[in-house]
């Protein structure tokens, strides 16, 4: 009876390869991707810039005294960081008040202050381009 054999060499490389997605630590991926974002969050706030890159409206106090706007005390701005849990990326703060200064809302005693959304956390184009790069990055250090 005839047969066809095909024989394919020089997949070695491409077996290892596997082998080390196969075991592929998402975690150190995650802390790394939550490290470049945290950097990215930390840039904006000192140039006072939502993710998509557009400034955020000054806030009377920076008008007032002069300074950045939301970085007065920098309690807020130092109090985001990343956080992984399994294979989740967590970003955020745990002030109470981090969700009005990204949203914006009435706020005050009875309501009759309203703070304009200052988005501080958020993905636009710069920042899946910096996720995409430190992914690539992991992976070329990962394989041969």
């Amino acid at each position: 009876m005839a047969g066809v054999r095909v024989e394919v060499l020089g997949l070695t490389h491409f077996r290892q390869a596997m082998d080390k997605l196969g075991s592929l630590n998402t975690t150190a991926l995650l802390w790394e991707v939550g490290e470049v974002l945290h950097d990215d969050v930390l840039e904006r706030f000192d140039a006072g810039l939502a993710p998509d890159g557009t400034a955020w409206e000054e806030s009377q106090r920076a008008l007032n005294d002069g300074g950045k706007t939301l970085v007065d005390t920098a309690i807020l701005r130092d109090s985001f960081h990343p956080e992984v849990s399994g294979d989740e990326l967590l970003y955020g703060s745990p002030e109470v008040y981090a969700a009005i200064q990204h949203f914006g809302g009435k706020t005050g005693q009875n309501h009759n202050v309203t703070l304009p959304a200052r988005e501080i956390i958020g993905l636009d184009i710069k920042q899946l381009n910096l996720i995409e790069d430190t992914a690539t990055s992991f992976l070329q250090e990962l394989l041969p």
